[in-house]
């Protein structure tokens, strides 16, 4: 697979989010309590094979693997990342299976504007 295929840079997420979230729920998933306002999917994957992307926003992100699907990098736990700067850090979700995989990105729900990868109070 391609560099461009396992490696997604996400320099507009955050624009994204608050475009989301000015927008209301009404293309978004939620699932647990937050909110998935976008997901990709894959081309098959091979086993053991990692999807990377990097993230250059302050805040809280959620992100879901997908089947099969760990995340890994500075500031995760479980499928949460923490930023408590802007500078950009690379994210894995490593499979234990191949296949095409669907990723999902996501934010807590509807407390405030999203803006810039970070939660403003209303």
């Amino acid at each position: 697979m391609s560099m461009i295929g396992k490696f997604f840079r996400l320099p507009v997420m955050a624009a994204f989010f608050c475009l989301v979230g000015m927008m209301g729920n009404a293309f978004a998933v939620i699932v647990d309590g937050v909110e998935y306002p976008f997901s990709l999917t894959t081309t098959n994957l091979n086993a053991n094979d990692n999807f990377r992307f990097g993230l250059s926003a302050q805040g809280t992100f959620y992100v879901d693997c997908g089947a099969n699907g760990t995340l890994s990098g500075d500031g995760v736990s479980g499928g949460t990342i923490t930023k408590d700067n802007v500078g950009n850090k690379t994210y894995t979700c490593t499979y234990t299976t191949g296949g095409s995989k669907t990723i999902q990105f996501g934010v807590e729900p509807q407390r405030g504007i999203l803006h810039m990868g970070r939660r403003q109070a209303r």
